[in-house]
């Protein structure tokens, strides 16, 4: 009495023992009622009561003696991440530590949106000032097996945390893989691709698991390069660009970046420009995933396409200088690229994993349709979700009443060509 009684996190007394957590509540209740009846200044006790928005009121409600005796309520709004970063060094000064000169609000507060966005090793994230006090002493734990695991026992080392400190990179990547299968399950149909990145996936993460535990393993981790099958339109990019970050999560891709090339990227119009253009272009994917489109051109109608063989070539023998920091996937129609795989008996042993991807039933096309309408924030009609149907039939089983060549342009393509020109007709209708 005479004070300040502060309850934190008092919607939390009851969830703790229901029994027990009752009998405080009663307990409360008879207190704030001769407390909040009385009207004698000074008053014996003030009582705060503090606790998550929602499930306080709750409390409140629960308990009407506590409600009622309430007179002043003050919401507390969450910190941003920039005001986080604003505690974090406070209390990184009162610790007695150091950040290091290149860690700078800028990359402080990436971390902290990252973590907020994530969950913690209990769940749910800590949020505010918690969070900051959960970034530091984590940051401490990781420092000290930083020194110890580098022998740098100096002042300076002791007390000075670096960014590597503030990121858990297991966690990061394990979410990282998360996001990367979560779009893999988005796309429509492929189920035998599917299958096998996840399988993949799976086999590169037991892999990881054994090193880590001083297990040699290199399995599927050393034969990487593949080669996708099947008209345009079935979602090679797609695949290939989930490919990519899973790599990168698991820590077999340095960056993870995807670089798109084709016939053109790779062959130029002179002698002996086309090994070094085809070099630069393979450079450039160092640390990520060269996707090479339409590769079977690269052999030309009749296999006499000098520039093309001489860019293959080279390809080929970059993909073994660079064969722990690329990974290649060649991509063409099924047949074509057979044809490219005969003619260089290299590309099957460096190349050991074939994908086909086939092409879409009309019910898998109207479900791209109704993804890619979502993206317009626009949806298909009753009659016309029938119509698009019936046209899409029709696009299965002939292609080329899509317009062009039958093979470019059924699939995703077809069908985004027909909602281009739906959405034309649209547009004239509501002028009109």
């Amino acid at each position: 009495e005479g004070g300040v009684l502060l309850l934190h996190d008092a919607d939390t007394i009851k969830e703790s023992d229901h029994r027990v957590g009752e009998e405080a509540m009663q307990a409360l209740s008879k207190q704030f009622e001769s407390v909040g009846g009385s009207t004698e200044w000074p008053q014996r006790l003030c009582i705060i009561v503090a606790g998550k928005r929602g499930e306080l009121q709750k409390c409140l409600t629960d308990y009407p003696a506590i409600g009622g005796a309430v007179f002043a309520k003050l919401d507390f709004m969450d910190l941003t991440p920039p005001d986080v970063v604003s505690v974090l060094r406070k209390l990184v000064d009162t610790h007695k530590f150091q950040l290091s000169a290149d860690l700078t609000d800028e990359k402080l507060e990436n971390i902290v949106r990252r973590r907020m966005a994530g969950s913690g090793p209990g769940g749910q994230a800590p949020r505010n000032v918690k969070l900051a006090k959960a970034l530091l002493e984590e940051a401490v734990s990781r420092q000290t097996d930083r020194v110890y695991a580098k022998e740098t026992l100096s002042y300076a080392g002791l007390t000075t945390l670096v960014e590597d400190d503030f990121v858990d990179k297991s966690r990061e990547e394990n979410e990282a893989a998360q996001a990367a299968l979560r779009k893999l399950d988005g796309v429509v149909g492929l189920k035998p691709v599917k299958e096998f990145i996840h399988s993949l996936y799976a086999q590169l993460q037991l892999e990881k698991q054994k090193r880590e535990m001083g297990i040699e393993a290199r399995g599927a981790s050393s034969t990487l390069h593949m080669i996708f099958t099947g008209n345009p339109g079935t979602g090679k990019t797609t695949i290939a660009r989930v490919v990519a970050d899973l790599l990168k999560a698991l820590g077999l891709l340095r960056t993870g970046h995807m670089i798109e090339a084709d016939r053109s990227s790779l062959v130029a119009g002179y002698s002996g420009q086309t090994a070094l253009k085809t070099k630069a272009v393979v450079e450039s994917a160092l640390g990520g995933v060269l996707f090479v489109d339409e590769a079977y051109s690269l052999i030309g109608d009749e296999g006499k396409d000098t520039f093309g063989r001489e860019a293959l070539d080279t390809l080929i023998k970059l993909v073994e200088d660079y064969r722990t920091d690329l990974v290649v996937i060649l991509a063409g129609y099924s047949k074509e690229m057979d044809k490219l795989l005969d003619t260089n008996p290299g590309l099957r042993s460096r190349f050991p994993t074939v994908l086909e991807f086939n092409d879409y039933s009309p019910e898998e096309l109207l479900e791209i349709a109704d993804q890619m309408l979502l993206q317009d924030v626009m949806v298909l009609s009753p009659e016309a979700g029938e119509r698009l149907r019936q046209v899409l039939q029709r696009v299965v089983s002939d292609p080329s009443c899509a317009g062009g060549d039958a093979r470019a342009n059924g699939n995703g393509r077809a069908v985004r060509n027909i909602l281009e020109r739906a959405k034309r007709a649209q547009a004239v209708r509501l002028q009109q």
